[in-house]
């Protein structure tokens, strides 16, 4: 993770916070709530985004009544890998989202949502075969069991990010209360990507220094959390189904994609 540059965003984005923290009626809840966290490894479904080094996140989000909702979330990223064969798009240093949606009720217990991210990294090469930014439409439905809660969710990209060309990932997460501030946290994902023509690289793995992008992937999370005055702490395991060898391929870096515990603490407000 590189914090070169950041420092701005990260003081920015602080007092922005700071300011709604003191302007919230307590007696009325807010539309605006926000998060700021500190992450020992920046995961993006099962693939480190740092190096597998530490990350500052933070966003916020408002929502309205009529159940439209918009914000923007960032972290610092870290793209060039110490044992990339090929070096490209490796100046972006930050990771700025910016999503847009609507839902509502099914029922008290099913609740449904659909949203639109646009995923920028400023730095990087906005255009041609490796470009990072990309758009994201994701429907999801929610279940409340009043003991667990059951997520569902859809997301696809018609230009995804780097060199692979349309995205497609699904994902059933469950979270699960336990007494004393405790919650189990667990997903499992399927990501499908289709390589962009124009790149030449290949769906079929060939060796360890052939760039190719797979036709897909794995992922998953089990996690525990806790609420310890005001502050989350989440310890969880992630990790992929890519081979060492394909990572390296795939990312420029073979442990990237490889089975890793995080540790997050995060404030919500």
């Amino acid at each position: 993770m590189r914090f070169v540059g950041n420092s701005f965003w990260t003081g920015g984005l602080l007092s922005i916070f700071a300011a709604y923290a003191v302007a919230e009626d307590a007696a009325t809840p807010s539309p605006v709530t926000g998060s700021l966290g500190v992450t020992s490894n920046y995961t993006f479904r099962g693939i480190s985004q740092t190096q597998n080094k530490p990350a500052v996140q933070g966003g916020l989000t408002y929502t309205h009544s009529s159940g439209f909702h918009g914000g923007f979330w960032g972290s610092n990223v870290n793209f060039k890998p110490k044992d990339s064969v090929v070096v490209v798009n490796d100046n972006a240093s930050l990771e700025f989202d910016i999503t847009a949606g609507y839902g509502g009720k099914i029922s008290d217990a099913l609740t449904w949502d659909v949203s639109v991210t646009h995923y920028g990294y400023p730095g990087s090469n906005p255009s041609g075969a490796f470009q990072y930014d990309f758009w994201e439409v994701s429907p999801s439905l929610v279940y409340d069991f009043g003991s667990a809660k059951v997520t569902a969710q859809l997301a696809y990209s018609p230009d995804f990010f780097g060199p692979a060309k349309h995205g497609t990932y699904l994902m059933a997460q469950l979270d699960v209360p336990l007494p004393s501030d405790f919650a189990i946290n667990a997903h499992l994902g399927e990501q499908w990507l289709q390589a962009d023509n124009a790149s030449g690289l290949s769906q079929t793995f060939v060796n360890a220094v052939t760039s190719y992008v797979p036709k897909n992937y794995t992922e998953w999370k089990l996690g525990i959390s806790k609420q310890v005055a005001g502050v989350g702490l989440e310890l969880a395991y992630f990790g992929t189904d890519i081979s060492q060898n394909k990572c390296q391929a795939f990312q420029g870096q073979h442990d990237l994609c490889k089975s890793t515990v995080v540790l997050t603490v995060s404030k919500s407000f």
